[in-house]
């Protein structure tokens, strides 16, 4: 049989898809985020066989499709109510086989191999060189809807699954149920030292030859065929419905002896049904090596693990689970087999805090009293104080984290008293926020400002010169403040300008009519109350549409300072919460809830007497007012760069 292989975009093969006269492509495009909504129709437009439709939610994705035809859809990952898996799964429920194409920053495998089952065509990252970037996705734009009209729909499914697990970070491939290779990513391409088009299309147990130089069945046979064993040369880790963890030994092309860890999981077809199994492979020799080691060089006593009261683990360089005691056992109600391998983030009940304490103990080299919680086996949430130590081998590399995890004192203050924050939340929950605001400010418009300035290859204009250093101005003032404040526990008792950060945040959206009388007053806050500021006024700016005005208002009241950010926008919609829900991340006002609820404030929807949305915030205020010799000059100075 003839396999099919990954043709590069490179190859120049979307350009002849699409035959001369044919209709143009109409896209659909969903994603929050308006500067790639408008930067991917920007780029999108240029082919003259495309035209593009944007919105900003799945919900709307939903209602568009019952009114308009549609060739295709791109779609982000990370979406506020829906995000993309979740739409897709929504569309394939309805009958709609459209293709549609993931667009996102994320590259987890779990993500990836989810859209893969759901029913994705293709699956493509944001990031890096903005040319190349946007040249695969017109690409794939080409190829899935070509393949889509023409009616090829064996040739749609295994292009699909080649091309998504072209993505993947570990080493993946996957048979159909007849046992035949169907996909064989890169990274199994380099582990195995064999290509994809020499196995693509084979049978008979091929893709156990280089591990085990003979033809014999896999863990990927296991998971295809329940009623067989899990073969002896596996240690089973873990196995639930369509599911199998193990360990295994195979050996390198160069004839060394590696330590693998696999995972098979179920493939299905766009209708629900089995259409094979997928198997990833890591190499953890490393990991198994380095444990080794430590034994022999008595660095690790398994002993004086298992005689310690207190839960005890041993995290690997991978955030994994390498080595517990009986007593993580006990409080986790987990047992020992299912417990290796595991996310080490993933026993407690807020991963992301635990990935934040396990980073930090690694930058630092050892962390105290970090607060945790995990679900105790009665159900109830346990509080847990972490304790982290690196250890290291003889010539100094980092090997892990060993930790322990205490319950706090009956009685005493479950927050450290080494902890700065306010409102309730400790030094962990301020430091995952500020990499949070980094991660969501300083992506997007980095990703932003390379699209801009491939444009210039085009004639300029003062629309795109405009977008171009308002993008370069933001990320400049992000990369600044993570240069500040990296690896610094933040909080929210330092005397801010607050007339400085107002008059400096509207100088980043020259041309929109922002009223602004001036304030004396100054707040206790930090030099991150600029985020605040800033991703109210965006909003405005990004919902308002066009001609929108903005007005900024701030009031004394008693020891507090409260700031009022109206529009003459369409208003909130109904059904939208401000605050959001605590459970939310990842959006401006997401972050404008959780800086304001650091510095001791509240966030709050007003109601305006005219149509418009109106958010207000309150902050302390400071002991002593600010002097008016200092308020003049920081608005002398404001207005110094302020466009006209």
């Amino acid at each position: 049989m003839k396999s099919i292989v990954y043709t590069s975009p490179e190859e120049g093969w979307g350009d002849r898809l699409l035959p001369t006269g044919a209709k143009k492509m109409h896209i659909l495009h969903v994603d929050d985020d308006p500067l790639f909504l408008e930067l991917t129709e920007i780029y999108l437009n240029r082919t003259g066989d495309m035209t593009v439709t944007c919105c900003s939610s799945a919900h709307d994705a939903l209602r568009l499709l019952e009114t308009e035809q549609f060739d295709a859809i791109i779609s982000d990952y990370q979406m506020p109510e829906m995000d993309g898996i979740e739409l897709l799964f929504e569309l394939r429920s309805a009958g709609y086989t459209l293709p549609f194409i993931i667009f996102t920053g994320r590259s987890r495998q779990e993500v990836v191999i989810d859209a893969l089952n759901k029913g994705a065509d293709f699956y493509i990252q944001k990031g890096g060189d903005a040319g190349a970037q946007f040249a695969e996705l017109e690409n794939a734009i080409r190829q899935a809807v070509h393949t889509c009209r023409s009616g090829n729909h064996l040739r749609q499914s295994r292009r699909r699954i080649a091309d998504i697990f072209h993505h993947l970070p570990d080493a993946t491939y996957a048979i159909d149920c007849s046992g035949m290779v169907i996909a064989w990513n890169r990274a199994m391409e380099l582990m195995t030292g064999i290509h994809a088009g020499e196995i693509i299309g084979s049978d008979g147990h091929p893709y156990a030859i280089p591990p085990y130089e003979e033809a014999t069945t896999a863990l990927i046979d296991a998971i295809l065929h329940p009623e067989a064993e899990v073969p002896p040369a596996y240690r089973l880790l873990d196995q639930e419905q369509g599911m199998i963890i193990a360990e295994t030994e195979g050996m390198l092309p160069d004839g060394t002896i590696q330590t693998l860890w696999t995972k098979a999981t179920l493939l299905y077809d766009e209708n629900g049904s089995i259409a094979g199994a997928i198997e990833s492979v890591r190499d953890i020799t490393a990991s198994r090596n380095a444990e080794k080691e430590l034994i022999a060089a008595g660095e690790y006593r398994r002993s004086l693990i298992e005689a310690h009261i207190d839960p005890l683990v041993t995290i690997g360089p991978d955030g994994e689970v390498q080595d517990l005691n009986a007593a993580t056992e006990t409080v986790t109600g987990i047992p020992r087999e299912r417990l290796i391998g595991k996310p080490f983030a993933s026993l407690f009940t807020d991963p992301l805090s635990a990935e934040a304490a396990y980073q930090k103990t690694v930058r630092s080299g050892a962390e105290r009293e970090l607060r945790l919680t995990l679900r105790s086996p009665d159900g109830s949430i346990r509080p847990i104080l972490f304790y982290g130590t690196v250890y290291r081998s003889r010539d100094g590399e980092i090997r892990g984290v060993f930790a322990e995890l205490h319950e706090p004192v009956p009685g005493s203050d479950p927050i450290p008293q080494s902890c700065r924050c306010r409102g309730g939340r400790c030094g962990c929950d301020a430091e995952s926020l500020h990499a949070d605001i980094i991660l969501h400010d300083l992506g997007n418009s980095v990703t932003a400002t390379r699209g801009y300035l491939d444009l210039l290859g085009l004639p300029s204009d003062d629309e795109i010169y405009g977008k171009l250093k308002q993008a370069i101005m933001k990320s400049d003032e992000i990369i600044r403040t993570l240069s500040r404040h990296a690896g610094h526990q933040r909080g929210a008792g330092e005397r801010i300008s607050l007339d400085t950060v107002i008059r400096q945040e509207i100088t980043h959206f020259p041309g929109t009519d922002i009223r602004y009388a001036g304030s004396d007053a100054e707040v206790l806050a930090d030099d991150l109350l600029s985020e605040v500021v800033w991703n109210l006024l965006f909003n405005s700016v990004t919902y308002g549409g066009s001609g929108v005005t903005i007005t900024i208002g701030v009031a004394e009241e008693d020891d507090r300072v409260i700031v009022t950010i109206t529009d003459s926008g369409p208003g909130i919609p109904e059904g939208v919460a401000v605050p959001p829900p605590i459970s939310r991340k990842g959006d401006g006002l997401c972050i404008v809830r959780d800086l304001v609820s650091i510095y001791g404030g509240e966030v709050w929807a007003a109601s305006p007497e005219r149509e418009g949305a109106s958010i207000s915030f309150s902050l302390r205020r400071a002991e002593q007012p600010l002097s008016p010799g200092i308020g003049a000059s920081a608005r002398n100075m404001a207005d110094g760069i302020r466009p006209s």
